[in-house]
Formats: C-alpha cells, structure tokens, sequence
C-alpha cells in the first residue's frame, strides 16, 4: 500500500462487529493486535489514510479509507484522561 501500511490478517487476534446491523448506521468493527508495535501501525498513518493516499488495494479503496475513523477504545476513565490532556494541549498548558 502506498500509505505504508502493511497489515496482514496474522496481525490480529481478533476482531468482530459492535452492535446490531441497522439501516442508516454503518457497524464499527473492533480489533485486538497481536502485538502493541502493529497496534500503533494504523495509528501512525491516520493521516496518510485520510488523505486518501491508498494505492490499488483490494479491500481498503478510497471509498471505504474515506468512510474510516481509526481510534482508541479506552474505558470511561481513561477516555477522559485522554479528553482533558488534549484540551491542555490546546491550551499550550501541557
């Protein structure tokens, strides 16, 4: 891939659906890496993938990558350490 992920199916330990199937909501999917370094591949290229800059893949086209949304799945707790170190960051407080 030109973004310079290379993921494979040996990269997870399990993935499945969050969820009822329902007509006007698309199913967030869940994945667990084998390993935290393949973990951090997605998240580091975020932004090539946002940008579209796929190249000629067969499941992740440039209508599924715009269609995407890659983040953490924290618990409440952890979600809100998260919230309130990037609004420090904005602030220029942190």
């Amino acid at each position: 891939m030109s973004a310079g992920l290379d993921l494979s199916a040996e990269c997870l330990d399990r993935s499945h659906r969050l969820d009822r199937p329902q007509p006007d909501k698309k199913q967030q999917i869940i994945a667990k890496f084998v390993s935290f370094n393949l973990r951090q591949k997605p998240f580091s290229k975020r932004k090539a993938l946002a940008a579209h800059t796929v190249g000629d893949h067969l499941i992740l086209t440039r209508s599924v990558v715009s269609q995407t949304f890659i983040s953490e799945c924290l618990t409440p707790k952890n979600q809100h350490l998260l919230y309130v170190a990037r609004q420090l960051k904005q602030r220029k407080s942190l």
